[in-house]
C-alpha cells in the first residue's frame, strides 16, 4: 500500500527558522496525511476481508474510512492554500473533483429530500469493487449498501481489463449524490495517488527552500504527536 509520509520527509524534520507558523501549517499538513494513510489502510484491509469472506461485516466502520478518505484530503487542499507559494490552486487544483463529494457529506441533512429521498438511495452511498482471485483471471463484483437496500438503482459498475498481475482489489468506487441528484462516483485508489502526488511536489519544494537558505532540519519524534497522562495521586 502507498505510504504518504515516509520517515525521512523533510515534513517530518521541520527547520526551527521557517517560524512557529509556518511550522504549525506544515505539521498539520503532516498530520492530515497520516490520518489519510490509516483511513486507506484501514479501508482496504476491510474490503480484502470482505472479498475473502472472513470479515465480520462491520459496514459503518468501512465507510467511516471511505468518506474520512475524502473529507480529510478536501482538508489538505485547504491547508496547502495557506502555503507560501500556493497562489490560484497551483499545486491543489487537481484535487477539486473531490469538492462534490465532500460537500454531500458536509450538507447531507440539507440533501435527504432532493438528492437521496427522490433517488431511493443509501444517505452514505455505495462502495463498489472488483475482486480477482490470486494468479487467476477469475473475478467478482462486489458492492457494499450503507444501510438497508430498500429499492432504487445500484451502483454501475464496468469490468476493467484484468490479467495475471492485476491487483486483487480493481476500481474501489464510492458512489453517492451531487446537489442536483445526480449519481457520483469516484476511484479512491486514485484519489490517494493524487495524495502521494501532492506530497511529493510539496516535499520537492520545502526541502529546495531550506536547502536554498541554509535551514536545519531538526528531528521532532522525541515531541511529536504526544501523549500526556496526569495522574491522580
Amino acid at each position: 500500500m502507498i505510504k504518504l509520509i515516509e520517515t525521512s520527509s523533510p515534513l517530518k524534520r521541520l527547520p526551527k527558522e521557517i517560524g512557529r507558523k509556518d511550522i504549525l501549517i506544515f505539521d498539520s499538513l503532516r498530520f492530515t496525511c497520516e490520518i489519510i494513510e490509516h483511513a486507506h489502510h484501514q479501508l482496504m484491509a476491510n474490503i480484502l476481508e470482505l472479498s475473502y469472506g472472513t470479515s465480520n461485516k462491520h459496514l459503518p466502520s468501512v465507510f467511516g474510512y471511505a468518506w474520512s478518505i475524502i473529507d480529510q484530503t478536501v482538508r489538505l487542499s485547504n491547508i496547502c492554500k495557506r502555503l507560501p507559494w500556493e497562489k490560484e490552486n497551483e499545486i491543489v487544483g487537481h484535487l477539486s473533483y473531490l469538492k462534490d463529494f465532500r460537500n454531500t457529506y458536509q450538507h447531507l441533512d440539507e440533501r435527504i429530500q432532493k438528492a437521496l429521498l427522490e433517488n431511493e438511495l443509501p444517505f452514505y452511498g455505495v462502495i463498489s469493487w472488483v475482486y480477482k482471485t490470486k494468479n487467476t483471471l477469475k473475478f467478482e463484483l462486489c458492492q457494499l449498501v450503507s444501510g438497508n437496500w430498500i429499492s432504487g438503482r445500484a451502483a454501475q459498475q464496468t469490468v476493467p481489463e484484468i490479467n495475471l498481475e492485476s491487483p486483487e482489489i480493481i476500481d474501489l468506487l464510492l458512489h453517492t449524490v451531487n446537489r442536483k441528484g445526480e449519481i457520483i462516483n469516484v476511484n479512491l485508489e486514485n484519489v490517494i495517488e493524487d495524495v502521494k502526488s501532492l506530497v511529493v511536489e510539496i516535499e520537492n519544494r520545502f526541502r529546495d527552500f531550506c536547502e536554498k537558505n541554509e535551514f536545519q532540519f531538526i528531528d521532532w519524534s522525541a515531541r511529536q504527536d504526544v501523549f500526556f497522562r496526569i495522574k491522580n495521586e
